[in-house]
Protein backbone atom coordinates (compact mmCIF):
# COMPACT_ATOMS: atom_id res chain seq x y z
CA UNK A 1 0.00 0.00 0.00
CA UNK A 2 2.94 2.10 -0.36
CA UNK A 3 1.12 4.38 -3.00
CA UNK A 4 -2.31 4.56 -0.83
CA UNK A 5 -2.08 8.42 -0.07
CA UNK A 6 -4.62 10.17 -0.02
CA UNK A 7 -3.72 12.28 -2.48
CA UNK A 8 -3.73 8.99 -4.50
CA UNK A 9 -6.84 7.90 -3.54
CA UNK A 10 -8.69 11.58 -4.47
CA UNK A 11 -6.82 11.11 -8.18
CA UNK A 12 -8.91 7.53 -8.44
CA UNK A 13 -12.15 8.69 -6.95
CA UNK A 14 -12.18 11.52 -9.38
CA UNK A 15 -11.16 9.29 -12.07
CA UNK A 16 -13.77 6.31 -10.62
CA UNK A 17 -16.46 8.81 -11.14
CA UNK A 18 -16.10 11.17 -13.52
CA UNK A 19 -14.02 9.26 -16.16
CA UNK A 20 -11.77 11.58 -16.83
CA UNK A 21 -9.47 14.16 -15.25
CA UNK A 22 -7.30 17.05 -16.89
CA UNK A 23 -3.52 15.93 -17.59
CA UNK A 24 -2.39 19.27 -16.42
CA UNK A 25 -3.95 18.50 -13.28
CA UNK A 26 -1.26 18.07 -9.90
CA UNK A 27 -2.75 14.46 -9.20
CA UNK A 28 -2.47 13.23 -13.28
CA UNK A 29 0.79 14.53 -13.46
CA UNK A 30 2.03 12.63 -10.13
CA UNK A 31 -0.48 9.52 -10.85
CA UNK A 32 -1.19 8.87 -14.44
CA UNK A 33 1.61 7.42 -15.53
CA UNK A 34 0.95 4.21 -13.88
CA UNK A 35 -2.54 3.75 -15.40
CA UNK A 36 -1.35 4.59 -18.90
CA UNK A 37 1.63 1.97 -19.36
CA UNK A 38 -1.06 -0.32 -18.05
CA UNK A 39 -3.87 0.95 -20.90
CA UNK A 40 -6.26 1.18 -18.05
CA UNK A 41 -6.45 5.42 -19.65
CA UNK A 42 -5.42 7.34 -22.13
CA UNK A 43 -4.48 10.99 -23.26
CA UNK A 44 -7.57 12.06 -25.13
CA UNK A 45 -7.86 15.78 -26.92
CA UNK A 46 -10.76 17.91 -25.64
CA UNK A 47 -10.93 21.26 -27.55
CA UNK A 48 -7.81 22.61 -25.78
CA UNK A 49 -7.12 20.60 -23.01
CA UNK A 50 -5.60 17.38 -22.84
CA UNK A 51 -7.68 14.14 -20.75
CA UNK A 52 -6.71 11.29 -19.07
CA UNK A 53 -9.57 9.20 -20.05
CA UNK A 54 -10.78 6.01 -18.43
CA UNK A 55 -10.79 3.26 -21.43
CA UNK A 56 -10.97 0.34 -19.68
CA UNK A 57 -13.31 0.63 -16.13
CA UNK A 58 -13.25 -3.14 -14.73
CA UNK A 59 -9.18 -3.18 -15.01
CA UNK A 60 -9.50 0.12 -13.28
CA UNK A 61 -12.14 -1.20 -10.57
CA UNK A 62 -9.59 -3.94 -9.81
CA UNK A 63 -6.63 -1.78 -9.27
CA UNK A 64 -8.41 0.52 -6.96
CA UNK A 65 -9.01 -2.57 -5.15
CA UNK A 66 -5.75 -3.89 -4.56
CA UNK A 67 -4.46 -0.68 -3.27
CA UNK A 68 -7.58 0.44 -1.15
CA UNK A 69 -9.29 -2.57 -0.15
CA UNK A 70 -11.91 -1.04 1.77
CA UNK A 71 -12.73 1.51 -1.39
CA UNK A 72 -12.88 5.12 -1.97
CA UNK A 73 -15.51 6.30 -0.53
CA UNK A 74 -14.95 4.98 2.98
CA UNK A 75 -13.64 7.44 5.63
CA UNK A 76 -11.17 6.00 8.62
CA UNK A 77 -12.74 6.32 11.53
CA UNK A 78 -10.00 4.60 13.86
CA UNK A 79 -6.30 4.31 13.70
CA UNK A 80 -6.96 0.30 12.38
CA UNK A 81 -9.20 1.71 9.80
CA UNK A 82 -6.90 4.13 8.82
CA UNK A 83 -4.32 1.53 7.73
CA UNK A 84 -6.87 -1.25 6.50
CA UNK A 85 -8.22 1.39 4.27
CA UNK A 86 -5.57 4.28 2.72
CA UNK A 87 -2.41 2.99 4.67
CA UNK A 88 -2.09 5.40 6.87
CA UNK A 89 -3.31 4.66 10.74
CA UNK A 90 -2.56 8.64 11.35
CA UNK A 91 -5.62 9.41 8.74
CA UNK A 92 -8.37 7.50 11.17
CA UNK A 93 -7.60 10.38 14.33
CA UNK A 94 -6.60 10.03 17.73
CA UNK A 95 -5.22 6.75 19.22
CA UNK A 96 -8.13 4.67 20.79
CA UNK A 97 -6.80 5.20 24.16
CA UNK A 98 -5.14 8.27 25.74
CA UNK A 99 -2.87 7.39 28.55
CA UNK A 100 -3.01 10.48 31.63
CA UNK A 101 0.20 10.79 34.28
CA UNK A 102 -0.28 12.19 37.44
CA UNK A 103 1.08 12.53 40.67
CA UNK A 104 -1.05 12.14 43.86
CA UNK A 105 0.01 14.44 47.37
CA UNK A 106 -3.23 13.82 48.87
CA UNK A 107 -5.18 11.22 50.59
CA UNK A 108 -8.47 12.45 49.91
CA UNK A 109 -8.17 13.72 46.01
CA UNK A 110 -8.91 10.84 44.17
CA UNK A 111 -12.30 8.84 44.26
CA UNK A 112 -13.71 4.97 43.03
CA UNK A 113 -9.79 3.73 42.90
CA UNK A 114 -8.98 0.42 44.80
CA UNK A 115 -5.43 1.50 45.91
CA UNK A 116 -3.83 4.33 47.25
CA UNK A 117 -2.86 7.01 44.56
CA UNK A 118 -1.01 8.55 46.73
CA UNK A 119 1.52 5.79 47.84
CA UNK A 120 2.13 4.68 44.74
CA UNK A 121 3.53 8.05 43.48
CA UNK A 122 5.30 7.65 47.19
CA UNK A 123 6.75 4.62 45.94
CA UNK A 124 7.09 4.67 41.68
CA UNK A 125 6.90 8.69 41.13
CA UNK A 126 3.94 8.26 38.99
CA UNK A 127 0.26 6.98 38.56
CA UNK A 128 -0.83 6.43 34.78
CA UNK A 129 -4.43 5.49 33.31
CA UNK A 130 -5.81 4.86 30.57
CA UNK A 131 -8.81 6.87 28.57
CA UNK A 132 -10.55 5.53 25.74
CA UNK A 133 -12.06 8.05 23.34
CA UNK A 134 -15.89 6.15 23.59
CA UNK A 135 -15.63 5.52 27.54
CA UNK A 136 -14.08 7.87 30.23
CA UNK A 137 -12.62 6.61 33.38
CA UNK A 138 -14.78 5.86 36.43
CA UNK A 139 -12.20 7.15 38.96
CA UNK A 140 -12.23 11.34 39.66
CA UNK A 141 -10.00 13.92 41.26
CA UNK A 142 -10.58 16.61 43.66
CA UNK A 143 -8.90 19.34 45.49
CA UNK A 144 -6.27 21.75 43.40
CA UNK A 145 -5.27 20.30 40.21
CA UNK A 146 -1.87 21.72 38.51
CA UNK A 147 -1.16 20.89 34.81
CA UNK A 148 2.33 20.75 34.26
CA UNK A 149 4.01 20.48 30.17
CA UNK A 150 7.45 19.47 30.41
CA UNK A 151 8.62 16.52 32.94
CA UNK A 152 11.24 17.70 35.33
CA UNK A 153 9.10 20.26 36.45
CA UNK A 154 6.33 17.94 36.76
CA UNK A 155 8.38 15.42 39.01
CA UNK A 156 9.22 18.62 41.16
CA UNK A 157 5.70 20.15 41.05
CA UNK A 158 4.92 19.99 45.21
CA UNK A 159 8.20 21.99 45.77
CA UNK A 160 7.35 24.68 43.30
CA UNK A 161 3.42 24.88 44.35
CA UNK A 162 3.27 22.94 47.56
CA UNK A 163 -0.73 23.16 48.02
CA UNK A 164 -1.04 20.60 44.95
CA UNK A 165 -3.37 17.84 45.42
CA UNK A 166 -2.72 16.19 41.98
CA UNK A 167 0.01 16.84 39.18
CA UNK A 168 -0.94 16.12 35.84
CA UNK A 169 1.46 15.92 32.88
CA UNK A 170 0.66 17.17 29.72
CA UNK A 171 3.90 17.21 27.85
CA UNK A 172 2.92 20.50 25.94
CA UNK A 173 -0.68 19.75 25.16
CA UNK A 174 -3.00 17.89 26.76
CA UNK A 175 -4.98 15.30 25.56
CA UNK A 176 -8.62 16.02 24.74
CA UNK A 177 -9.92 13.13 26.17
CA UNK A 178 -7.95 14.24 29.94
CA UNK A 179 -9.96 17.84 29.49
CA UNK A 180 -13.43 15.91 28.95
CA UNK A 181 -12.41 13.95 31.89
CA UNK A 182 -11.48 16.87 34.56
CA UNK A 183 -14.34 18.15 33.19
CA UNK A 184 -16.34 14.96 34.54
CA UNK A 185 -14.55 15.28 38.06
CA UNK A 186 -17.06 17.86 39.57
CA UNK A 187 -15.23 18.36 42.67
CA UNK A 188 -12.15 19.98 41.66
CA UNK A 189 -11.58 22.56 43.70
CA UNK A 190 -9.26 24.96 40.97
CA UNK A 191 -6.83 23.84 37.58
CA UNK A 192 -3.68 25.93 37.55
CA UNK A 193 -1.99 25.49 34.35
CA UNK A 194 2.12 25.36 35.04
CA UNK A 195 3.25 26.06 31.70
CA UNK A 196 6.40 27.49 29.65
CA UNK A 197 6.35 31.28 29.68
CA UNK A 198 6.15 31.24 25.77
CA UNK A 199 3.60 30.84 22.79
CA UNK A 200 2.90 27.28 23.62
CA UNK A 201 2.22 27.87 27.16
CA UNK A 202 0.20 30.77 26.64
CA UNK A 203 -1.86 29.30 23.88
CA UNK A 204 -2.62 26.21 25.64
CA UNK A 205 -3.31 28.42 28.98
CA UNK A 206 -6.28 29.76 26.35
CA UNK A 207 -7.53 26.42 25.35
CA UNK A 208 -7.71 25.66 29.21
CA UNK A 209 -9.70 28.99 29.91
CA UNK A 210 -12.10 28.02 27.15
CA UNK A 211 -12.65 24.64 27.43
CA UNK A 212 -12.08 23.62 31.10
CA UNK A 213 -15.35 23.75 33.36
CA UNK A 214 -13.31 24.69 36.11
CA UNK A 215 -11.54 28.02 37.63
CA UNK A 216 -8.25 27.96 35.71
CA UNK A 217 -5.09 30.24 36.51
CA UNK A 218 -1.59 30.68 34.54
CA UNK A 219 1.49 29.73 37.58
CA UNK A 220 4.07 32.91 37.37
CA UNK A 221 6.40 32.60 40.38
CA UNK A 222 6.62 36.06 41.48
CA UNK A 223 10.44 35.59 42.01
CA UNK A 224 10.71 36.17 38.01
CA UNK A 225 11.96 39.02 36.91
CA UNK A 226 12.91 41.06 33.74
CA UNK A 227 16.33 39.59 33.78
CA UNK A 228 15.74 36.18 34.08
CA UNK A 229 13.81 36.56 30.55
CA UNK A 230 16.69 38.81 29.43
CA UNK A 231 19.46 36.23 30.78
CA UNK A 232 17.31 32.68 29.81
CA UNK A 233 14.89 33.80 27.53
CA UNK A 234 15.06 32.69 23.67
CA UNK A 235 13.48 34.65 21.19
CA UNK A 236 12.82 32.52 19.35
CA UNK A 237 10.44 30.97 21.76
CA UNK A 238 8.08 34.03 20.88
CA UNK A 239 9.69 35.95 18.08
CA UNK A 240 9.77 33.61 15.20
CA UNK A 241 8.11 31.42 12.77
CA UNK A 242 4.85 29.98 13.89
CA UNK A 243 5.58 31.15 17.42
CA UNK A 244 5.48 34.79 16.21
CA UNK A 245 2.32 34.03 14.02
CA UNK A 246 0.82 32.61 17.66
CA UNK A 247 2.09 35.67 19.93
CA UNK A 248 0.48 38.38 17.87
CA UNK A 249 -3.29 36.15 18.49
CA UNK A 250 -2.40 35.40 22.06
CA UNK A 251 -1.46 39.29 22.69
CA UNK A 252 -5.30 40.15 21.85
CA UNK A 253 -6.27 37.21 24.03
CA UNK A 254 -8.22 39.58 26.87
CA UNK A 255 -8.29 37.95 30.42
CA UNK A 256 -7.55 39.30 33.83
CA UNK A 257 -5.70 36.37 34.86
CA UNK A 258 -2.46 38.03 36.51
CA UNK A 259 0.01 35.27 35.83
CA UNK A 260 -0.77 35.27 32.17
CA UNK A 261 -0.74 39.30 31.78
CA UNK A 262 2.39 39.35 33.51
CA UNK A 263 4.13 36.85 31.21
CA UNK A 264 2.91 38.86 28.18
CA UNK A 265 4.15 41.87 30.11
CA UNK A 266 7.65 40.26 30.29
CA UNK A 267 7.73 38.72 27.07
CA UNK A 268 6.92 42.32 25.30
CA UNK A 269 9.23 44.18 27.22
CA UNK A 270 12.31 41.49 27.09
CA UNK A 271 11.47 40.03 23.31
CA UNK A 272 12.23 36.41 24.91
CA UNK A 273 10.31 33.61 26.15
CA UNK A 274 11.42 31.66 29.09
CA UNK A 275 10.92 27.86 29.65
CA UNK A 276 9.44 26.57 32.77
CA UNK A 277 12.23 24.58 33.54
CA UNK A 278 13.73 27.89 34.85
CA UNK A 279 11.68 26.73 38.09
CA UNK A 280 14.18 24.50 39.17
CA UNK A 281 17.19 26.85 39.26
CA UNK A 282 14.57 28.84 42.46
CA UNK A 283 14.53 25.80 44.28
CA UNK A 284 18.42 26.06 44.66
CA UNK A 285 18.41 29.18 45.38
CA UNK A 286 15.87 28.28 48.37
Amino acid sequence: MNESSENHRRFLEILSQEGKIKRNHALSKKFAQKLLDLEIVQIQREGRSDYIVVIRPENLQNYVLKRFPGGLSELPTSRLSGIMLRGNSKLGGNAGHGILTFRVFSNTSTHNLSFDAKKITDELGVVSAAIHTENSVDFQISGSVVIVENLDVFMAIEYIIPDTDVAIYSGGILDSRAIKWLNYCDKISSVIHAGDYDSTGLKEFIRYERELQHTVNFYFHESITIDDFKLYGRTELVGKGRNLSLMESIRKHDTEDEGFNKSIDLILTSGNGLEQEFLLSLLIQD
